[in-house]
C-alpha cells in the first residue's frame, strides 16, 4: 500500500493516510475492514448535569447498546460502535459507568464489532477531578486577565485545559490508557482536540507565555528581523495581546502582536 497515494479503488486505504508502512499487528484490522460506525457520545451522567436528560433517559440508555441494538447496528452495516466514556468528570467519579462500558465492549467484541471510546479532551470538571489530581486548578486554561475559560455559558462547570501543562497531559494519558488497557477499546475518539480559534480565548498561562516568547525568538532570531516585524519590542518581556472580540475588533488584523499570537497557535 502506497503511503503517498493510496488507491482510490482500495476501500480500506485509510491507514496509508495516517503513517507509512503496514499497520502493527494489533491494528491490522484497520486496513482490512471498512470503517462504518454508529454510537452514542454523551454519558447519562453528563446529560443530567448539562440539563438535557429526559425523565425516561435511563431506560433509553439501557436500550442504546443492548443485544438487540448491537444486532441491529450490524444488520445496518456497522463494523464499529462508539460508546460514551469520558466527558471530563475523571475516572473515580464515573466508576459505575465504567463497568457498564466494559460490558458493552465485551459484548460488541463477542459479535465481531470493534469498539471506540469517546473522550472529550479539551475540558474537565475540576470539582470531581480533584479527587484524582488535587493540582487540577493549576492546569486549567487561563485567558485574558487570568480568567479561567469555561466550556460555554450554560456549562460553566466544565473548564478548558491547557495542553502545555504536564498535569493536563498526564490526565489525558490516564484516560487513554484506561480505555485501551482496561476497557479494551479498539479505537479512541478524541473530541475537541484543538486550540481555541480566536485570539481572545487562547491560553495565557505562564507555560504558554514562556512558549510564546521562545517561539518569537525562533521566528525572529535577529534584532533586524524583530525591528522589521514589530518596530520596538522586547521579546523577553512581551505578553500575549489582549484582543477581546467586540464591535471594534477589525475585520482585517493589522496588529503584528495579534498576528504573531495567531501564528504561534
Amino acid at each position: 500500500m502506497s503511503h503517498s497515494q493510496p488507491s482510490t479503488l482500495d476501500p480500506f486505504s485509510q491507514w496509508a493516510l495516517a503513517m507509512p508502512g503496514a499497520p502493527p499487528p494489533r491494528v491490522a484490522w484497520f486496513a482490512q475492514t471498512p470503517m462504518c460506525f454508529v454510537g452514542g457520545w454523551e454519558p447519562l451522567s453528563f446529560r443530567k448535569r448539562a440539563g438535557y436528560a429526559w425523565t425516561d433517559e435511563e431506560a433509553a440508555c439501557e436500550q442504546e447498546f443492548s443485544e438487540t441494538a448491537l444486532a441491529r447496528y450490524q444488520e445496518l452495516g456497522a463494523t464499529s460502535i462508539v460508546i460514551p466514556f469520558a466527558k471530563g468528570f475523571g475516572l473515580a467519579a464515573t466508576r459505575a459507568e465504567l463497568d457498564q462500558e466494559r460490558d458493552i465492549i465485551q459484548r460488541a467484541h463477542a459479535r465481531g464489532l470493534r469498539a471506540a471510546a469517546y473522550i472529550r479532551v479539551d475540558a474537565v470538571v475540576p470539582e470531581t477531578v480533584r479527587a484524582e489530581d488535587p493540582q487540577v486548578d493549576s492546569w486549567l486554561m487561563r485567558g485574558m486577565h487570568g480568567r479561567i475559560s469555561s466550556y460555554n455559558r450554560q456549562q460553566t462547570f466544565r473548564r478548558r485545559i491547557c495542553y502545555s501543562h504536564p498535569g493536563a497531559v498526564a490526565y489525558l494519558e490516564s484516560q487513554f490508557r484506561y480505555a485501551v488497557e482496561t476497557l479494551h477499546a479498539d479505537q479512541l475518539h478524541l473530541d475537541g482536540y484543538a486550540l481555541a480559534a480566536t485570539p481572545e480565548t487562547t491560553c495565557r498561562c505562564p507555560l504558554c507565555v514562556t512558549s510564546y516568547r521562545r517561539w518569537l525568538v525562533g521566528r525572529y532570531p535577529t534584532a533586524e528581523a524583530r525591528e522589521q516585524a514589530f518596530g520596538i519590542v522586547d521579546i523577553d518581556s512581551v505578553t500575549p495581546p489582549e484582543c477581546e472580540r467586540d464591535e471594534h475588533f477589525p475585520a482585517a488584523i493589522i496588529s503584528p502582536d495579534i498576528r504573531s499570537w495567531l501564528r504561534f497557535h
